[in-house]
């Protein structure tokens, strides 16, 4: 579990509710972390079975694991995984995301069906397949590890049963036209400006100190922020508006 929305790992919102997990899905040494929990009920042999859950990279924060990979996924098994009995890393899921997930800030829904082979009481999430069958994207060159959030799991007979995911963490975002790009940014981050009055903006670093404070003309329906001068890594935009504030998250790589 990872404290929100601030932690070790980066910052993120939750998609739905006040919390969220996380887990590490690459490790040198083969090493993974894994969330799971015990099904409302075992499941039926032969029955077909769909799976969803919502995946962001943390990949920041004061650990700063700085590395993406793909196999995001999700297995069934009939006993409780613990350190008396871990999940084996031996490259099956019954669902898997085989693309390298590389968003910060967009929840990525992953999902699938499955026809149930065994009456199974429990669910994890993670990777559970081996660094050498696992794709990898390092955006900082000194990392060796990453770290990935999970939200709004579920299991069930039939997609229209599991809670509908939306793509903007942020409430208002499509109401307000409020985007930040390109995400990453490597010298200019470009600021679709919300049709609400704004006054000013500020950008805050990952251990929530403000860098950055202007001034933004009411007027503008576009606003352009250098970031040559900022080291690489994942920052909070924050424009306060007279009504209500609105907030994003970028990422600065420089090339």
């Amino acid at each position: 579990l990872v404290s929100v929305p601030y932690n070790g790992f980066g910052y993120q919102l939750p998609l739905n509710g006040n919390a969220y997990c996380g887990f590490h899905t690459y490790w040198p040494a083969n090493e993974h972390e894994f969330v799971g929990c015990r099904l409302n009920h075992p499941l039926e042999i032969g029955q077909q079975y769909y799976i969803e859950f919502n995946i962001c990279s943390g990949s920041g924060g004061e650990f700063l694991p700085g590395v993406f990979t793909n196999n995001l996924g999700a297995r069934l098994s009939m006993d409780s995984f613990s350190t008396n009995l871990p999940v084996a890393i031996n490259n099956f899921a019954h669902v898997n995301y085989s693309s390298v997930i590389t968003d910060t800030i967009i929840w990525i829904k992953v999902s699938g069906y499955f026809i149930a082979d065994s009456t199974y009481k429990y669910i994890a999430f993670g990777n559970f397949f081996t660094n050498a069958m696992t794709d990898t994207i390092a955006f900082i060159a000194s990392a060796g590890s990453s770290y990935y959030y999970i939200d709004d799991a579920c299991v069930a007979t039939n997609s229209k049963d599991c809670p509908a995911s939306y793509n903007a963490i942020f409430d208002g975002w499509n109401e307000s036209e409020f985007f930040l790009f390109p995400n990453p940014a490597n010298d200019v981050l470009r600021i679709k400006m919300p049709n609400k009055i704004v006054r000013n903006l500020e950008v805050r670093n990952e251990m929530n100190f403000t860098i950055i404070e202007k001034q933004v003309s009411p007027n503008n329906s576009y606003f352009n922020l250098n970031v040559t001068e900022l080291p690489n890594g994942i920052y909070m935009l924050t424009l306060h508006g007279i009504e209500k504030d609105f907030t994003g998250k970028f990422l600065v790589i420089h090339h």
